[in-house]
């Protein structure tokens, strides 16, 4: 974890990332930093082309004030000497990596209310569900050598960022192995003796000894909302010129109706009822037990004959007329090689579940089924593809009931690296066959996300936590074919529990939504029949549903309540929360 953390963190404030749909660049601060290249819209190191933003011949001192700190307490002692102890050890390591001749801390010996301003966690209006947890530190950086040399703006870019990083990690240390910190800090580093303040839309500068604690509360909100639009955190698939553009089309609000919803997972787990640290600040981190479920929806009839198909072009490779450069005929041979590889997809079997099945050998190192090669993987998200657009704008965004004509979620894709790494990309497609043997796994727990820039800002949390982003996946299933009964392939979701699973038959053209941190698992075709090589394609988007307001109910109980959405099935464990109330369990 903390080699994953660190890999992380280099590569998000390095620069080493795919492109956004905004085109956005990270920016790049090291010391033999190589000059960024735009290459079918990824961004590489161009080893030529050497630029240095570090002067070698220079010693640096710097000297950190701690300004403002929000949603830390400034009685918890604990916590306070943990954030104390992290900033010295990060000065400390920089020091000895010879980037820093040498560093003070000014005030921070004793972080108390009479040197830094502490204030409540900021409450952002345009990121509802951050913890609202910010250290600000002025950095003064000067040269050893000659006190009057002047420090150049890449220079203190360098440092400032290279002290970001390990004051980071050394929180994440603080937080995630010692448990000394109750959720994760956004650190932000100033070299600027002032900021700005807006009044009646004016804007100027105040002193940072001046401000008080309005107006860096104000600054502190700023940083959480440039933060989360530096890394693109939350980029709705719909955007105001495809909503724009779409109601114009739509006569009449279209309501999505899911053919089944079942939940599995049942049990009472301890939930923040706050979606910030206010109730921290006021020492009462208020919990209760809530009945918790995860949900499953299916949708049918929403992927027209066409869509499904352009759909299914867009995964193979294919035009929208149903050309290539090759005929590999997938139903004798299976997926295209030039496409596809062995374990691709990596849902990778474990020794266990081997073990349960008879006359199944174990997979070498390349196990796992097949998915897409990375070149794929980057064409199919980061590549202007008119089905995968259609699908979002006019399908996807609206699959959840409005709110009076306003969204009740911000659909966005999952972040590439922001979340969980470069590993796991915000769209990925399935292709398994006959023989193929897969574990169940989650995709993705937000109670569980590494070290990284998204933790820091919205922390740890239960997924379908009030206020929070929710972590869902959907997936289409794209065969203009399938015979269920014979070839099988379904679906399947584990109720831990209770040991049962559900299965959801693959459908073309059906859509099913999931939370998350279902346990689930790729069921591969039956070896027997007529199936043969025959793939079983489905394309997957990895998503986050982020709340619009502070506190909201981020469950769909509301829309079975509105009569919208028709009862769920509750199975296995879920049934527990309702013993009274539930519909028959049958598979669909």
């Amino acid at each position: 974890l903390n080699d994953f953390n660190l890999l992380l963190r280099n590569k998000q404030n390095h620069g080493i990332c795919f492109k956004s749909r905004q085109q956005r660049q990270l920016s790049n601060c090291h010391p033999k930093l190589y000059s960024i290249i735009e290459d079918n819209d990824v961004n590489y190191y161009n080893e030529e082309e050497e630029i240095s933003y570090y002067n070698y011949d220079k010693s640096y001192t710097v000297t950190l004030k701690a300004i403002a700190a929000s949603g830390i307490l400034h009685d918890n002692n604990d916590e306070r000497n943990a954030i104390e102890e992290s900033i010295y050890s990060a000065c400390q390591k920089l020091t000895e990596q010879g980037i820093l001749t040498t560093s003070s801390v000014d005030g921070m010996d004793h972080i108390t209310a009479d040197t830094v301003t502490y204030i409540p966690p900021v409450a952002s209006k345009s990121v509802p569900g951050c913890t609202g947890r910010v250290l600000l530190l002025q950095a003064t950086i000067i040269t050893s050598q000659n006190n009057n040399d002047t420090v150049a703006i890449s220079e203190e870019e360098f440092i400032t960022n290279e002290l970001k990083i390990a004051i980071a990690q050394e929180l994440d240390d603080m937080l995630f192995q010692q448990q000394r910190i109750i959720q994760p800090i956004l650190v932000s580093i100033t070299t600027d003796t002032t900021i700005p303040i807006t009044k009646h839309d004016v804007t100027s500068t105040i002193k940072l000894e001046d401000a008080n604690e309005v107006m860096l509360e104000s600054y502190l909100e700023f940083i959480v909302t440039h933060e989360v639009e530096q890394y693109d955190m939350v980029v709705p698939i719909l955007t105001d010129d495809d909503e724009h553009v779409y109601q114009e089309e739509q006569e009449e609000e279209k309501i999505c109706i899911p053919s089944l919803q079942v939940e599995v997972d049942g049990a009472t787990i301890v939930m923040t009822t706050t979606t910030t640290a206010t109730a921290i600040e006021q020492h009462q981190n208020e919990q209760e037990g809530v009945w918790d479920t995860s949900s499953v929806l299916v949708f049918d009839d929403l992927v027209s004959d066409d869509l499904r198909q352009r759909l299914l072009n867009v995964v193979l490779g294919k035009d929208d007329d149903n050309n290539n450069d090759n005929d590999w005929d997938d139903i004798q041979n299976g997926p295209d090689p030039t496409r596809w590889q062995k374990g691709g997809l990596m849902d990778l079997p474990t020794l266990e579940h081997l073990e349960e099945e008879e006359d199944v050998e174990a997979p070498g190192n390349s196990g796992g089924g097949v998915g897409l090669s990375d070149e794929a993987i980057h064409d199919l998200c980061f590549q202007h593809h008119d089905a995968i657009q259609e699908f979002e704008t006019q399908i996807l965004s609206n699959i959840f009931p409005s709110n009076d004509n306003n969204p009740n979620y911000k659909i966005c894709r999952l972040p590439p690296n922001v979340v969980l790494g470069e590993t796991v990309s915000p769209l990925t497609a399935n292709a398994p066959i006959a023989g193929d043997v897969y574990s169940y796994h989650i995709d993705a727990d937000p109670n569980m996300t590494p070290p990284s820039p998204w933790t820091d800002i919205y922390g740890r949390y239960m997924n379908r936590s009030r206020g929070k982003p929710r972590f869902m996946s959907c997936l289409v299933y794209l065969n203009d074919e399938w015979k269920y009964d014979e070839w099988g392939g379904p679906t399947r979701f584990l109720d831990v529990a209770t040991d049962t699973y559900y299965d959801v038959e693959p459908k073309p053209g059906r859509v099913v939504i999931m939370d998350q941190d279902i346990t689930h698992s790729v069921v591969a075709p039956k070896e027997e029949g007529s199936v043969g090589k025959r793939p079983r394609y489905s394309l997957v988007w990895k998503l986050i549903l982020h709340p619009v307001r502070e506190g909201q109910d981020m469950t769909f109980r509301r829309f079975h309540e509105m009569n919208i959405w028709p009862k769920p099935i509750l199975w296995g464990s879920a049934q527990r929360g309702n013993e009274d109330e539930h519909e028959s369990q049958t598979d669909l």
